[in-house]
């Protein structure tokens, strides 16, 4: 005779491994609790990424092992909290693995994971700043107003700045090429050489900032912030042409 679901004892502990009957079409087969859980995360704009999946401690300020990387892939947004902040942080994955680590650009990694989830790909943006001519011929913290002419303020509902690119078609004359930043209301968003930001690599050659160095107060960008590009000059001022991108997260 068979045993009701009602008269079975009650479980412990769920675990990935444990199994469950469900129906497809009219054939009752069998799905673990860790492939219905991914099937149901897929759903979701953000994905809870399984603690099984992944050590807490991270190895570096950029670095997480991963003992399953199915979930993710290079230029997937994450967002994570860390032991002793509940500050919601994000962060890209710049690099991968398999089942070994991911890179992430971002906010550092300074403590312990305390959730992790992976988004899908459309919560990445990038917005292109431009200034033309001579861009660094003194040191000012706002770039396009004063050589572009122009402005960015942020039209969502909130954004993540994860990293950003530099790149000049003409570089400074002497031996030091210009520091560029960006600034979240008035505020560098980016660590990097005191504050200053990364240097901007020789003529022809983008770089960007190191993958850890976004300022965790600054990262997010409210409704209406402004953004601005801070410039620390080189070494003869007469760089040229500066492109920067910004790569945000939203919500």
């Amino acid at each position: 005779m068979s045993t009701k679901i009602s008269a079975l004892p009650s479980s412990g502990a769920i675990s990935d491994a444990d199994v469950l009957p469900i129906v497809q079409s009219t054939t009752t087969n069998k799905v673990t609790v860790g492939s219905l859980y991914d099937y149901v995360s897929t759903q979701s704009s953000w994905r809870l990424v399984s603690a099984a999946k992944y050590t807490a401690t991270p190895t570096s300020t950029t670095r997480l092992a991963m003992s399953d990387t199915s979930v993710v892939a290079v230029g997937l947004p994450l967002r994570y909290t860390i032991t002793g902040s509940a500050t919601v942080r994000y962060g890209v994955i710049s690099a991968l693995s398999a089942n070994s680590y991911i890179d992430v650009a971002g906010v550092s990694l300074s403590a312990d994971l305390t959730s992790l989830y992976v988004g899908q790909a459309d919560h990445v943006h990038t917005v292109t700043l431009s200034l033309p001519g001579l861009y660094a011929a003194s040191s000012t913290s706002t770039k396009l107003a004063s050589i572009g002419k122009t402005f960015w303020k942020n039209l969502w509902r909130s954004v993540a700045l994860c990293q950003f690119y530099v790149y000049q078609s003409i570089s400074d004359g002497g031996a030091n090429q210009p520091n560029v930043n960006l600034m979240n209301a008035g505020t560098e968003a980016c660590s990097e050489n005191t504050n200053n930001g990364p240097i901007v690599p020789a003529a022809g050659t983008p770089g960007a900032n190191a993958g850890a160095t976004i300022v965790a107060a600054q990262q997010i960008l409210a409704r209406g912030t402004s953004l601005e590009v801070k410039v620390t000059a080189g070494s003869t001022g007469d760089a040229q042409n500066l492109t920067v991108i910004a790569v945000f997260v939203t919500e």
